[in-house]
């Protein structure tokens, strides 16, 4: 088995998770991966060829916005969401 971690790139697909997922934004920034961002983000790497149907996930968690986000996040704002993943292929 090989590990890979595909931090960066990961990040970058994951952002386009939030956009197909508007309502189940969380209610803040700092929450948590929804169980359907989660399952996008797996499909997002599935379909870019980057995982197949023995890859594994030990991490998938939310990649934490900038603090100024945070400071400036207002109740209702949408915030793009981020996912720091690491794969075992």
């Amino acid at each position: 088995m090989k590990r890979t971690t595909m931090t960066g790139r990961v990040s970058g697909l994951a952002l386009a998770c939030a956009a197909a997922f508007p309502a189940a934004l969380a209610a803040h920034p700092l929450d948590g991966l929804t169980a359907e961002e989660m399952i996008e983000v797996t499909r997002i790497l599935s379909e870019a060829g980057h995982t197949g149907p023995d890859s594994r996930y030990p991490l998938i968690e939310l990649r934490e916005p900038e603090k100024q986000v945070v400071l400036d996040w207002q109740e209702g704002d949408p915030e793009p969401r981020a996912a720091v993943v690491n794969v075992v292929t």
